[in-house]
């Protein structure tokens, strides 16, 4: 009945805003548990340059042999200097 941490068949980083999935920001296959770190450069999907205003990232997890998937939405904002 403890916590286990297992590995995940896929991790998924999609950029949203409002209720649009903007695109995926990056996917990592085969994830052994562990800390990832990425980084969040201001771009969107197609390398083009953010526009100001308040966006989320949505972490999905899928877990190796099915089951369902694992969700988290993270909000942020850009903000442009005047």
């Amino acid at each position: 009945d403890r916590p286990q941490l297992l590995p995940l068949e896929q991790i998924e980083v999609q950029l949203v805003r409002g209720t649009k999935t903007l695109g995926s920001l990056a996917r990592v296959r085969n994830v052994l548990p562990g800390r990832y770190t990425f980084g969040i450069t201001g771009r969107g999907p197609a390398g083009g340059r953010l526009p100001a205003g308040t966006f989320a990232l949505r972490v999905i997890a899928t877990p190796v042999g099915g089951g369902d998937t694992d969700q988290r939405t993270v909000p942020f904002t850009i903000v442009r200097p005047r």
